[in-house]
């Protein structure tokens, strides 16, 4: 709890985006209790205020912010807009470059959802088959809508496992939990003429912008079966359809072109120590087959950089 809203602006700007605070009212009081807790790529945030503030933010940064309350009222201005934000049937989500504006009424609770840039622009991918340049997404969001009511079961599942710190503490679950969320989120707050007809390439697009996103990591065909949300048959079919390889393939195809572009940059990195960062454990095998795709082998490449 914090009676100072110097104290309570860094903590908040530093966090997640810059941010002014002030009291309002005639008592002029202030006071905010908050929490801050991560899952995963994902930072929340609650809090809840004593007395009646008012708090605006120029930009977002490089993050998506979903924001929603809890008890008490809120008046929101998203991105020019004002949003409806009834406790537990609306809500608003910031994209980079939104400002926004708070009028928090006292004894309000609320929650802060942050979200990285680059996640929410590999979800929007794997879900649309569309890049995601400066993505701007609809500010307000409906929990009553089938789709918006999935994301805050999955919202409500997180929390619930941050209280009993039991599935917290294992990276693999939380990574996979975080990642459903956040495209559940993407999906409500899609529209319908962006989503894919053909599920094949659905799957596709979604297991490329995971592998794109993970490239550095050891990745097993099971992985990206459960990351896909089919079989591994059914993934390896879509593949062979939609790409003339299979999943595997595809990841050596992607490492192979980061491992290219870490030696043509001349940087002070060895051979040996590109092809473990691109997740190349045999050295002899990585040779092979980057001679075979760029006709020279990886020294040649990176003497040739190096002038």
């Amino acid at each position: 709890m914090s009676d100072s809203a110097d104290e309570v602006r860094e903590i908040y700007s530093r966090q997640t985006t810059p941010i002014s605070l002030e009291p309002v009212g005639g008592s002029r009081r202030f006071g905010v209790r908050m929490h801050h807790t991560t899952f995963g790529p994902l930072h929340l945030h609650s809090f809840a205020t004593a007395g009646a503030l008012r708090a605006h933010t120029p930009h977002s940064r490089d993050v998506y912010v979903l924001a929603l309350g809890r008890v008490g009222a809120i008046e929101l201005r998203n991105g020019g807009r004002v949003l409806p934000m009834d406790p537990g049937r609306f809500g608003s989500l910031t994209s980079p470059g939104q400002a926004v504006e708070v009028a928090m009424h006292a004894g309000h609770v609320g929650l802060e959802l942050v979200i990285p840039r680059a996640i929410v622009e590999s979800a929007y991918t794997a879900l649309t088959g569309r890049q995601a340049r400066q993505l701007h997404l609809e500010p307000s969001v409906a929990f009553e809508s089938p789709r918006g009511a999935a994301a805050m079961r999955l919202l409500q599942v997180i929390e619930h496992e941050l209280e009993h710190d039991v599935v917290s503490a294992v990276p693999s679950i939380t990574a996979r939990l975080a990642d459903s969320l956040v495209h559940a989120l993407i999906w409500a707050q899609t529209s319908s003429d962006e989503a894919t007809s053909d599920p094949g390439i659905g799957y596709v697009r979604r297991v490329e912008a995971y592998i794109d996103a993970h490239l550095a990591d050891p990745l097993t065909l099971t992985e990206l079966g459960v990351v896909s949300g089919v079989s591994v048959r059914a993934l390896q079919g879509a593949f062979r359809a939609h790409r003339g390889m299979s999943p595997l393939q595809y990841l050596r195809a992607r490492r192979l072109e980061r491992a290219h572009r870490m030696l043509a940059s001349g940087d002070d990195l060895s051979v040996t120590e590109v092809a473990l960062a691109c997740s190349f454990e045999h050295l002899g095998r990585f040779s092979l087959r980057y001679r075979e795709r760029y006709g020279e082998s990886p020294a040649d490449t990176l003497k040739r950089a190096r002038g």
